[in-house]
């Protein structure tokens, strides 16, 4: 009874003081651990901060974007959908940025203080407008998932970039939707959770491809040694899908 009535931020504090230790380092946080907090179905181990609460896709996000020369130093509009705390964090005290967090809000969720209320399949804003856009595991959830990429595509720069990532099987050919698939409970078992509306295979390139994208796939996380990968909390690392334009100059 204890644990359900204890505050979240409470709990964040008694993990970090238990688990400190020098293992593992937070890149987002910065903070070093035994190792981190397991999170999933099933359980991922090393895998929640408990000081920030980042993922492990959170960190790789965050290490690839400091690995791009003057990223966080130039003058930036962001689009960052249904944000994670800790990135909503840095992101907008960054005043190199004009920084536009959005999520559809769902009953029972809290949401960063500044996020706007938006559906990804029919974004209000201009044509050309962002120099970057961060979506994170948010496609699997859009009833339209195609009509969102060409969203995403209409308001992404020319110059610019986007990281459209999502959960994927890699053991599987195609991606696989059955929109008469509804209840909860059933979309837990065929898609591996309650509110996932489709499971992505291996053409999941293909079908940015089919929206005019322009896919870079880059596999630097996966590179790196399980030991490498342990001491910075990657887990099993994973490959990013990086889109732009076509260069049509």
């Amino acid at each position: 009874m204890l644990k359900k009535i204890l505050p979240i931020w409470f709990k964040n504090r008694v993990n970090t003081f238990r688990l400190r230790g020098k293992n593992v380092t937070c890149n987002l946080c910065e903070k070093q651990f035994i190792t981190l907090m397991p999170s999933g179905i099933p359980l991922r181990a090393n895998s929640i901060c408990p000081s920030c609460g980042s993922f492990e896709r959170t960190r790789i996000y965050w290490q690839y974007l400091n690995q791009l020369p003057g990223f966080f130093q130039s003058k930036k509009v962001v689009l960052h959908t249904a944000p994670e705390s800790i990135l909503y964090n840095l992101f907008s005290k960054n005043k190199n940025f004009e920084y536009h967090p959005i999520d559809k809000f769902e009953d029972g969720y809290d949401y960063p203080s500044k996020t706007v209320h938006m559906d990804i399949q029919d974004l209000k804003f201009p044509d050309n407008h962002f120099d970057f856009i961060l979506s994170s595991h948010v496609l699997e959830h859009v009833l339209d998932d195609r009509k969102a990429m060409k969203e995403f595509y209409r308001v992404l720069s020319p110059k610019g970039f986007a990281i459209l990532q999502v959960p994927m099987d890699i053991n599987r050919e195609s991606t696989y939707e059955d929109e008469t698939i509804v209840s909860p409970e059933k979309r837990k078992i065929a898609f591996g959770q309650y509110d996932h509306l489709r499971i992505y295979g291996m053409d999941y390139k293909s079908i940015l491809e089919n929206v005019g994208f322009i896919v870079e796939i880059n596999n630097y996380s996966l590179e790196m040694s399980a030991d490498d990968r342990f001491r910075v909390g990657f887990g099993s690392g994973e490959a990013l899908y990086i889109v732009r334009k076509p260069n049509k100059s």
